[in-house]
């Protein structure tokens, strides 16, 4: 069932007044709301910073496809075309397709953050930054942060 309503906010930027949003990790029940925010924001970039489950505990439901097989999230078909798992984080390209039109998305997941608290440097979690900085196309859709 899909709603109307996903709980995000735009976040101003150093280019744009709508540069980022941010938002919680889908559940269950709002992944397919997440992935229609997405594709209606045209956003190239999907930001996430923590695990799926920490200390047991549900934190964000697994929102993409576990492999490359096409999965529908409502009317948006979701199909992940890599991955590269690196030490501190993952990035995944998916393709999104919905009434024929195809656009792509790049995933990047910070695994690094611990369970219940922070890194003891701030050096892995900024060259994430760099490294996510450095690949958001321009001109394009505002990137989501969620978690």
């Amino acid at each position: 069932m899909e709603s109307e309503y996903i709980n995000a906010n735009y976040i101003f930027g150093y280019t744009s007044p709508r540069e980022y949003i941010a938002t919680q990790g889908p559940l269950p029940t709002s992944k397919n709301d997440f992935w229609r925010m997405v594709w209606e924001q045209n956003s190239p970039t999907i930001v996430m910073i923590t695990q799926c489950v920490e200390k047991g505990r549900v934190k964000c439901d697994h929102y993409w496809p576990f492999d490359s097989d096409p999965t529908d999230y409502g009317s948006i078909t979701i199909t992940m075309t890599s991955e590269s798992v690196l030490p501190e984080w993952t990035v995944r390209d998916f393709t999104l397709e919905q009434n024929r039109e195809i656009r792509a998305v790049r995933h990047f997941q910070f695994t690094a953050w611990p369970d219940h608290g922070v890194p003891e440097t701030p050096d892995s979690l900024l060259r994430f930054i760099r490294t996510v900085r450095g690949q958001i196309p321009r001109n394009s859709g505002p990137s989501v942060i969620h978690c």
